[in-house]
């Protein structure tokens, strides 16, 4: 199916979403399915890229700190650009900073975001980690954050 993807046919694209997207999360966090995921979301229209945002709130924990489903939010992070699906995203995890800041796999979600948003898009983060900046900066994990 990644082949298939990368060929670029949007007809074929389209129907490797609409037969996929219910079942997002499960392939974003499995050891295979990440990495059709994350070509999906490479090549993703506007709005289909909006409903895969939307598929994380489904799981944001879960997905931030599964070993695949980092590769997958990372790579949603890096594509998402209009700010409507940004704030959305950063809308799941501002309730979690300090959770996946000090998890082994979810404190580069952040780290991502920190290299790749505005400032003003990691405003959130920057909120969160001063409540519990200690905290944060004691872990060994949340200190890289």
């Amino acid at each position: 199916m990644q082949k298939k993807i990368d060929e670029g046919n949007p007809d074929i694209i389209d129907k490797i979403f609409t037969h996929t997207i219910d079942n997002f999360m499960e392939l974003m966090n499995d050891p295979f399915g990440n990495y059709l995921a994350q070509k999906l979301t490479e090549c993703a229209k506007e709005d289909q890229l909006t409903e895969i945002v939307k598929r994380v709130k489904e799981d944001p924990v879960g997905l931030c700190r599964n070993s695949h489903g980092t590769r997958s939010i990372q790579k949603i992070i890096e594509v998402v650009k209009i700010p409507y699906q940004i704030d959305l995203l950063a809308s799941y995890l501002k309730c979690r900073v300090q959770v996946l800041a000090e998890d082994i796999n979810g404190n580069h979600v952040f780290q991502k975001i920190l290299f790749i948003w505005l400032p003003t898009h990691n405003q959130f983060i920057y909120d969160a980690m001063i409540q519990k900046c200690v905290e944060i900066a004691c872990h060994k994990h949340g200190c890289c954050v």
